[in-house]
């Protein structure tokens, strides 16, 4: 189950520039890239560049979800400075896109970043799948097949322990999961990830 903002612009893309132009706020159109982001929040503040996100036209905000779950070193950074001002919706969204897409793509990055806002998490703890809030897009299975590909080319000896235990983890999970028909695919329409009983 996706999560999804409460808050739905209902101005069209031209009054939001043009009321944007009027209060002085710059607008960037079409993507935003992750230099030109981590630029606007060294000058302005990270608070100050996550109200103007949370006043745009809801594209540029969703361009950043989708470079955090590239979980490119930029947008990590991104990550770390927009989260702790970012409220509600917006904050789910960017834990959201480093749970369920970054980390499986680039898990040590990602849990070094997100140890530095959560310092009390563990690898363990990290690597512990439980699935509650939503399913990976395509199902369980495909999910840990990426995160499993991505351990594999951890070689940093620092790493090992982490790398151990995250593997672990997902062994654990397609032994927990193997039954349920999210395992495969989507959950059901009612979100249940279709587990025998």
């Amino acid at each position: 189950m996706a999560l999804k903002r409460v808050w739905q612009p209902t101005m069209t893309r031209s009054l939001w520039v043009s009321l944007a132009g009027a209060m002085m706020l710059p607008i960037a159109l079409g993507a935003p890239k992750a230099d030109s982001i981590l630029q606007r929040i060294s000058e302005k503040g990270n608070q100050v560049v996550m109200d103007e996100f949370a006043m745009r036209v809801h594209s540029s905000w969703d361009e950043v979800v989708e470079g955090v779950k590239s979980g490119t070193d930029d947008w990590l950074r991104i990550y770390e400075k927009l989260a702790p001002v970012a409220d509600g919706s917006f904050g789910e969204e960017l834990d959201w896109a480093m749970t369920d897409f970054a980390f499986p793509r680039q898990p040590l990055s990602v849990f070094n970043s997100w140890q530095k806002l959560h310092p009390k998490v563990t690898a363990r703890e990290m690597c512990t799948f439980e699935f509650l809030v939503s399913v990976p897009p395509g199902g369980i299975k495909i999910y840990l097949d990426s995160l499993d590909s991505s351990l594999g080319k951890i070689s940093e000896r620092s790493a090992a322990d982490f790398k151990q235990i995250c593997l672990k983890g997902v062994a654990e999970a397609r032994i927990r999961f193997a039954r349920c028909r999210a395992f495969l695919q989507d959950p059901s329409d009612d979100g249940s990830l279709g587990c025998p009983d």
